[in-house]
């Protein structure tokens, strides 16, 4: 069963949201940065392939051509962010046991005020052993949500 505490305008921090990696999410088509995160220290090295037609479209849109192939370290640590504050802005429940949450939220400012340009991160919790998950998590009071 969810956690009935996590919704939308919670306040939350995890010493695990130190450990991420660079992702994208898709909002209504908008290609947007987000730390995945996983709660696990290391290098998060991405091998990727890239069709002709990825390869053109970036070409298109960034006038720089993708190779055939790459690899990168998408790795984010970041020890800030373990303890820093974020408001949850989305939350959903995954899977067919309905029990995992899968979360987005952003870095709140340092007096814990909403910034629009936070980093975003996503994760899912409880932890389900899937590559970006989170153990433990701790409620600090809500907000009401400003944000879209």
């Amino acid at each position: 069963m969810p956690n009935s505490k996590l919704r939308r305008g919670a306040k939350i921090s995890s010493a695990e949201f130190a450990y991420g990696y660079r992702s994208r999410a898709d909002f209504f088509t908008v290609d947007t940065p987000v730390i995945a995160i996983d709660g696990e220290p290391g290098t998060h090295i991405i091998e990727e392939s890239f069709s002709e037609e990825e390869r053109v479209a970036h070409a298109l849109r960034y006038s720089k051509k993708l190779p055939k192939k790459s690899k990168s370290d998408k790795g984010a640590f970041d020890a800030s962010r373990g303890s820093a504050i974020f408001v949850i802005e989305s939350i959903e429940t995954e899977f067919e046991n309905n029990d995992v949450q899968h979360i987005f939220a952003r870095r709140l400012t340092k007096s814990v005020r909403y910034d629009s340009n936070g980093e975003l991160i996503e994760f899912y919790y409880p932890n389900i052993h899937y590559s970006n998950s989170v153990e433990n998590l701790t409620v600090h009071g809500y907000m009401t949500p400003t944000f879209k």
